[in-house]
């Protein structure tokens, strides 16, 4: 038909040329825009670790009835601000914070041995949070913090001797004694048990895999994190 374009064998290897040409541009163009942020540019696998800095704001209400029960439900997603976070992990970015209830027996105070041990747990709606955040940009990570009990001293060391023999035979625990800014600490398995004063917490660390055992995890972090948490149970 007069005015259609005829094609040859010439022009479709020229189209197919030109086809194969501009895609490998477009691959080169999307490796070039990967290496633009991961390439000398990029930020270090490698973790690094601050200094603890704790902050007003967060303090746990210690306060205690007459029989030794916590007055007000501990939030433990407002014990440490963004700042505190990233003072102790600089890399730390979108830190998220996700609340969980937790069981705590409300008459830690009263009683004999037998009578605290029957007490029957209720549940605090805030007493646990995971903070979860990017720490480089291939490992993500999470605290985890959960207070339990809330009372006298005397009360919190009984309840803290009482969960430690539930675990000194298990493998893995470790009595730390009085360590990380707490009057005794023991772990096991990467978790860390503590009192501070007034408050028996535990502290669950999520270990960027590839980096840390359990282990080293919590040796290079719980010092930072132990003088914060005196800090906001202090009151």
């Amino acid at each position: 038909m007069a005015g259609t374009p005829t094609v040859t064998r010439r022009d479709s290897v020229i189209v197919v040329a030109a086809l194969t040409v501009a895609a490998a541009l477009t691959v080169v163009g999307m490796i070039e825009i990967h290496y633009s942020t991961t390439g000398s540019g990029r930020r270090s696998t490698e973790i690094t670790f601050g200094t603890a800095r704790p902050q007003p704001g967060g303090e746990l209400d210690l306060r205690l009835s007459d029989s030794g029960e916590a007055l007000a439900e501990p939030d433990a997603c407002a014990l440490f601000s963004d700042a505190e976070i990233t003072a102790i992990l600089p890399q730390a970015e979108h830190i998220t914070r996700k609340p969980e209830p937790v069981s705590h027996i409300p008459q830690l105070g009263e009683g004999t041995r037998e009578q605290r041990l029957r007490s029957r747990a209720t549940f605090w709606p805030r007493g646990q949070c995971d903070y979860n955040f990017d720490l480089t940009y291939l490992h993500i990570a999470r605290i985890t913090f959960s207070i339990h009990a809330i009372s006298t001293p005397e009360s919190i060391a009984w309840y803290y001797d009482t969960v430690k023999d539930g675990y000194m035979y298990d493998t893995g625990f470790a009595d730390h004694g009085q360590v990380w800014s707490a009057d005794a600490c023991f772990s096991e398995r990467g978790i860390a048990f503590c009192r501070y004063g007034r408050v028996y917490l535990d502290v669950r660390l999520f270990t960027p895999a590839t980096t840390f055992t359990d282990r080293e995890w919590q040796d290079r972090l719980m010092p930072l994190i132990g003088p914060m948490l005196a800090a906001k149970t202090s009151s």
